[in-house]
């Protein structure tokens, strides 16, 4: 949690009792330090807020106390650096060290006060960001974890399913249960790219009845526009044999849902391709995380 204290390190007396006066009714904690040494140790023992640092003192200056602390850009301590004097290129290394604001002496109070609110803003909204990315990143990878499950679990399923469908085709009731008792999503195409069943699993997400899918072309679902009713069958298979490629679903009202693909061929005693069995998952849940995770980078960048 970002605390409340101002670090100030500065040699010159006066600039000290001017920074006391402009911070001192403002709710901050101020520590001061007369050089970079001992503002060194007042940095290690309270980690403050905001540094507010002169640039030229004698023992350890700015610069070399800034290249001391090593400031990260993830560090939650902004840097306001007094200079009257300094050179160009000390002022150039200390943007390069994670200085975030230059303030020019002499500087009135408005001046002080108005950057420190600034800086000190800024690193609280930084902070509230990256407590925000780091949420998201672990939902994402809890997704990711649940994906790559749910993964092993479909290719176990179709194992099973084919199986089930090469030895009780005549079992309509058995396959019934089968194909209905499933959580994820479940269509058997013919060769010819209709639709033969469907699972409850896969009308639901859809809003479907089963009987209106039955005999229809697979591409009233399928959102890929080179899947055709009556296509070649070398072509169809080349679009659906894949597993685990993102594709889109189409519901009854034309709404697109992010999911998961996989199919798998279905042979009789044989050899000959009887169906094509199309397993999917819903992955909308896992697009908007990545979304917001993505949206959340870019305003913090």
């Amino acid at each position: 949690m970002l605390n409340s204290k101002i670090l100030i390190i500065d040699d010159e007396l006066a600039v000290r009792k001017t920074i006391l006066s402009a911070l001192k009714n403002a709710g901050y904690e101020l520590l001061f330090a007369e050089n970079g040494k001992e503002g060194l140790e007042l940095y290690q023992e309270h980690n403050p807020l905001l540094i507010i640092l002169d640039l030229k003192m004698p023992i350890m200056d700015g610069v070399e106390f800034l290249e001391t602390i090593k400031l990260a850009p993830a560090d939650p301590c902004s840097v306001i650096v007094l200079t009257g004097h300094g050179r160009d290129e000390d002022v150039e290394k200390c943007f390069d060290l994670g200085v975030s604001a230059f303030l020019r002496k002499p500087f009135n109070f408005y001046e002080l006060n108005g950057l420190v609110r600034h800086s000190i803003t800024l690193k609280k909204n930084e902070e509230e960001l990256k407590k925000h990315r780091d949420h998201l990143e672990e939902l994402v990878k809890e997704r990711t974890n649940d994906l790559e499950r749910t993964n092993k679990h479909l290719k176990s399923t179709l194992k099973q399913l084919k199986g089930a469908f090469n030895e009780l085709r005549e079992n309509s009731a058995f396959t019934d249960h089968i194909l209905h008792s499933m959580t994820d999503t479940l269509l058997v195409v013919s060769p010819e790219a209709t639709i033969q069943r469907s699972n409850l699993s896969l009308c639901n997400l859809l809003g479907y009845e089963e009987n209106e899918l039955i005999g229809k072309p697979v591409n009233i679902i399928f959102g890929d526009k080179n899947i055709r009713e009556g296509m070649p069958y070398e072509d169809f298979i080349k679009e659906v044999l894949v597993k685990n490629r993102e594709k889109e679903y189409f519901t009854k009202d034309g709404e697109k849902i992010p999911v998961l693909f996989s199919g798998s061929l279905m042979n009789d005693e044989k050899g000959k391709t009887i169906a094509i069995i199309c397993a999917a998952q819903d992955i909308t849940e896992l697009k908007q995380t990545e979304d917001a995770l993505l949206e959340m980078e870019e305003r913090i960048s």
